[in-house]
């Protein structure tokens, strides 16, 4: 979605409910998140205490009635801090 000269905003859309899989793939590639101290521990925070995720839309089918039922989330204002941060904005 965006790169900068040593980072880049992905837009990823696991077709699991795996806890680590987007983590984990992106790690092997070559491409750590920032904040994950488990397959990046040397990475700079940018003023993060915690991973550089975020999950703008989640979908499930209800359980119970078989409904689909979705939340929407605004970006973060901690991950947008880290953005303008490693955009040099601040």
């Amino acid at each position: 979605m965006e790169r900068g000269k040593d980072w880049a905003l992905w837009r990823a859309v696991p077709l699991t409910g795996r806890a680590h899989q987007i983590r984990l793939h992106l790690a092997h590639i070559g491409h750590p998140i920032l904040g994950d101290k488990d397959y990046h521990p040397d990475s700079s925070c940018h003023g993060l205490v915690r991973h550089a995720l975020h999950a703008h839309r989640l979908s499930l089918r209800h359980p119970a009635t078989g409904v689909v039922v979705t939340w929407k989330a605004p970006f973060a204002a901690d991950l947008e801090a880290a953005m303008l941060r490693l955009r040099g904005s601040i």
